[in-house]
């Protein structure tokens, strides 16, 4: 009932055990209705794999201004990624994409590890500032990561005081055991931490007041609005207050 051929038989196999995979019992029956957006992930997975192996993922570095002095205080670094059959994929999707097919840990090693060949470049050309780098709840909480990312330094030749790990908040909101080792461990090797869109909702205060942040970026929706909306502007205001009284950037 599922296919003429068997090649359309495996290929809906295929979505229906990706359905299977979060529904109760671990069973599902292949639905046409679901099949485009299982179809499209697979097909985002199997892109994703083949950047990899072609090595032909990209990285965008956004400048972050330092209001007091008007220079460039650091770089922020972003996945980019531009398939032949894809187009332009957003990071958000690229990320997605990579936890659902398993390769988080490949993701995250490949873009730590060119950004800080880049900026050991910039360093060299002169530019010498602060580079921030995002990393999921589960590339942070792989056993390796901080030994991973201190042999990527020492390759690269970056001073650890120069980078800044950002983490997004939903990696906090659950068990916290877990995420403070990793983070005395990141600490150990003199690397910065910053808490990535702060106050989306995903963590407590008590958990930020637990672990040792660096910095604080806010979520990008406050600070968008912040001068059409009264309300917005007293919000950023609290909670650029909040970060200066914690002692944090």
């Amino acid at each position: 009932d599922h296919g003429t051929d068997p090649q359309a038989l495996v290929r809906n196999a295929k979505l229906a055990a990706r359905a299977a995979r979060d529904a109760p019992g671990r069973t599902a029956v292949y639905d046409p209705a679901h099949g485009e957006s299982e179809e499209r992930q697979m097909r985002d997975e199997t892109r994703l794999r083949h950047a990899l192996e072609q090595n032909t993922l990209g990285l965008i570095f956004e400048p972050q201004l330092d209001a007091q002095s008007g220079r460039i205080g650091g770089l922020e670094c972003t996945l980019h990624w531009i398939d032949e059959e894809l187009g332009e994929v957003s990071e958000a999707r690229a990320l997605e994409t990579a936890e659902t097919a398993g390769l988080m840990r490949e993701v995250t090693w490949w873009i730590f590890n060119n950004a800080l060949r880049q900026s050991a470049e910039f360093a060299r050309a002169g530019l010498e500032c602060k580079l921030g780098l995002k990393v999921s709840a589960s590339g942070l909480l792989q056993s390796n990561f901080p030994e991973f990312v201190d042999r990527a330094l020492r390759t690269w030749g970056v001073p650890p005081g120069r980078v800044v790990i950002g983490v997004h908040e939903t990696a906090i909101a659950g068990e916290l055991a877990p995420v403070k080792d990793a983070f005395t461990r990141l600490k150990r090797l003199g690397l910065r931490l910053g808490i990535v869109d702060f106050a989306t909702g995903a963590s407590s205060l008590s958990n930020l007041a637990q672990l040792p942040f660096d910095e604080l970026q806010l979520s990008a929706a406050f600070v968008h609005d912040m001068q059409r909306s009264e309300f917005h502007g007293k919000l950023v205001r609290a909670l650029v207050r909040l970060a200066r009284d914690l002692g944090l950037q």
